[in-house]
């Protein structure tokens, strides 16, 4: 379980992220992030298209996983939103891992050349 000053949990926390931040495509996900100075936080999107209550569930663990690993190097700095792609169906802990670890590499390198 993520803390809770962790979690991006409300439209106008979600908002920014998804409207003003840099976003890429990924084979199971998409990540959208935006630099802030509060602590890193995640917030997931899947809707229903992506599964049932129990498929969500689990694609929401892992990747709280995964961020839980990516706040131990990124303590603060980032929002972070990741939608569930609903063409990819049961994607392992692997494919999500390695789709957002690829994800964050390209949105980080891209920021540092836009400024």
């Amino acid at each position: 379980m993520l803390p809770l000053p962790n979690r991006i949990k409300t439209q106008g926390d979600f908002q920014p992220v998804l409207n003003s931040g840099l976003k890429d495509y990924q084979k199971s996900i998409t990540v959208f992030i935006n630099h802030t100075s509060n602590p890193s936080r995640l917030g997931l999107i899947a809707s229903r298209k992506t599964g049932n209550a129990v498929m969500r569930h689990l694609l929401a663990r892992r990747t709280r996983e995964i961020f839980r690993k990516f706040l131990l190097t990124h303590p603060a700095g980032l929002d972070v939103v990741v939608k569930f792609s609903t063409k990819f169906k049961n994607p392992s802990f692997e494919q999500i891992e390695n789709d957002f670890n690829l994800a964050i590499k390209k949105l980080l390198e891209r920021k540092v050349v836009e400024n």
